[in-house]
C-alpha cells in the first residue's frame, strides 16, 4: 500500500506543477492523458485530481474536465 501513496503523492506534485504552467481557466489534459503522462491508473490520477479541487486550485465539471481556478475564487462567492 505505501507504493500506491507515494504514486498518488508523485501525481498530486506534478499536477501542481501542470497548474503553474497554465492560465486561470485553462483546461486540464483528460484524466486518461494525465495517466498516461504519469504512467499511473486513472483512479490515481482522479484521488489527485479530487484533492486539487477540494484543495479549490482546480474546478471539475463532469463530463467537461477539470480548469485551472484562481486562488480563493471559489469562496468567495
Amino acid at each position: 500500500m505505501p507504493d500506491v501513496l507515494a504514486g498518488e503523492n508523485d501525481v498530486l506534485e506534478g499536477l501542481l506543477g501542470l497548474l503553474r504552467q497554465r492560465r486561470v481557466g485553462e483546461r486540464l489534459p483528460a484524466e486518461r492523458d494525465l495517466a498516461e503522462l504519469f504512467g499511473v491508473g486513472r483512479a490515481v490520477v482522479r484521488r489527485a485530481l479530487r484533492e486539487l479541487d477540494q484543495r479549490e486550485l482546480i474546478a471539475t465539471r463532469r463530463q467537461v474536465g477539470s480548469f485551472v481556478t484562481a486562488p480563493g475564487s471559489r469562496s468567495a462567492s
